[in-house]
């Protein structure tokens, strides 16, 4: 009976809800990835600029030989006809899209038109042309645009098996439903689900930054070579997922552990009733 030791049910319930929260801060912070930059051509690393952004949105602090830094917003974009993505600070969707595929196939950008682009203004000069005038050595590793949108569908699963795994958790500690995958067997799939796409989650993303991210971090001025990573690292909105992976592996155990406490539970003792004095009787 699901009713029996339900307090074990109840705590997957409340660990299921916390994976819940876990999963949607990771969505929608912009820490998945961080790095210091330095431009190529500086002798020494005293003015870094510094790059944080999650799966959707981010921000830069741009150093360029001053003390104050330029302050931009970052916008992962991908084209998908290609198969990659880039983060960009242009504030307009198309001049993204422009500008992901000129690095794709020139490895070159324009500097003073990203700037107008990131300041919100337009990225053509004033006869309507964008020129490429960046001489450095091009890195054209982008982020692979399949593990981006693999990455956000399997967070998306996780996060909506969290949510079944909390409800029918709810429904078990109430009720005692017959129905495997209503029953308590249903709850080992839903929190094996959940933790199967975290644990995807974390190996596709983590080979990304092992692969590309860790040396690029595929944001416009480090693939055309103007700047280059000084340190990267993946962020806490990653690690989320990591201790979202956890929490779904200790409801499995804990779901496991009741199922052990229950059958080398000792059986209640049958009470005897003797008939010493001739009282009861059979009819």
């Amino acid at each position: 009976m699901a009713t029996t030791k339900r307090e074990y049910i109840f705590m997957t319930v409340l660990l299921s809800c916390a994976s819940m929260v876990l999963l949607v801060t990771s969505l929608s912070t912009t820490s998945w990835v961080t790095a210091n930059m330095v431009q190529t051509n500086e002798i020494t690393s005293a003015t870094l600029s510094h790059i944080n952004y999650g799966l959707f949105e981010g921000s830069i602090s741009r150093y360029v030989a001053i003390n104050n830094p330029l302050t931009f917003s970052l916008t992962i974009t991908c084209v998908m006809d290609l198969g990659v993505c880039a983060v960009s600070c242009m504030q307009n969707a198309d001049d993204r899209k422009a500008e992901v595929r000129t690095l794709y196939n020139t490895g070159t950008y324009d500097e003073s038109a990203m700037l107008r682009g990131c300041q919100g203004g337009s990225s053509l000069t004033p006869d309507g042309k964008q020129d490429n005038n960046t001489s450095n050595t091009s890195d054209r590793r982008f982020i692979n645009a399949g593990i981006w949108v693999s990455s956000i569908v399997f967070l998306a699963v996780a996060l909506f098996m969290s949510l079944v795994s909390a409800g029918f958790g709810v429904y078990n500690a109430a009720f005692n439903p017959i129905e495997t995958y209503l029953a308590v067997p249903g709850l080992y799939i839903w929190n094996g689900i959940a933790a199967c796409s975290n644990l995807l989650v974390l190996f596709l993303w983590g080979g990304q930054f092992a692969k590309v991210l860790v040396e690029n971090v595929a944001y416009t001025e480090v693939i055309a070579g103007a700047f280059k990573n000084n340190t990267s690292s993946l962020g806490y909105s990653y690690w989320l997922v990591f201790v979202a992976f956890i929490l779904h592996g200790v409801n499995i155990g804990l779901l496991l552990f009741r199922k052990y406490l229950i059958d080398h539970e000792t059986p209640p003792e049958t009470p005897k009733i003797e008939d010493n004095d001739g009282l009861i009787f059979i009819y």
